[in-house]
């Protein structure tokens, strides 16, 4: 419970520290084809007139690969230490967008997904040597 007698949203978001997470950024032309589908969804009218649905700004989309949770100021530098030493020497890859879907997947709508074609190999490469290094360092 929070201060103010309400649940928190997320668990552990009454903890102390940062919310942490590692993610990859969507570049701009992918950007503007997903702005592209989302105003395609939007046109469609949403039932209950769209108050369920949470829109997110487009220019902070992202692939998510580890979410750190609340992370106090003195781990930081460990969790920084990690993220380098599972990026350290390797290669660049492509990754393509395509398809997608809604949660849940009938009724009212509550997120529009994406789906990862090509690349996931290496994202899920990326995310495993990720964890196993935060692993290191002391997160579970």
């Amino acid at each position: 419970m929070t201060g103010t007698g309400r649940r928190p949203r997320w668990p552990g978001a009454d903890l102390p520290g940062r919310r942490l997470f590692y993610a990859v950024p969507i570049p701009q032309p992918a950007i503007d084809q997903i702005a592209d589908v989302v105003a395609s969804v939007r046109a469609l009218g949403v039932p209950g007139g769209g108050r369920d649905v949470r829109w997110v700004r487009l220019e902070g989309l992202h692939l998510t690969l580890r979410f750190l949770g609340p992370t106090l100021d003195a781990r930081i530098e460990a969790a920084t230490r990690s993220l380098r030493a599972a990026t350290d020497g390797r290669a660049a890859f492509d990754i393509s967008i395509a398809g997608g879907g809604t949660f849940p997947e009938r009724g009212r709508p509550r997120a529009l997904w994406l789906d990862v074609r090509d690349g996931e190999e290496g994202l899920v490469g990326l995310a495993g040597e990720i964890d196993r290094e935060l692993r290191h360092a002391g997160w579970d």
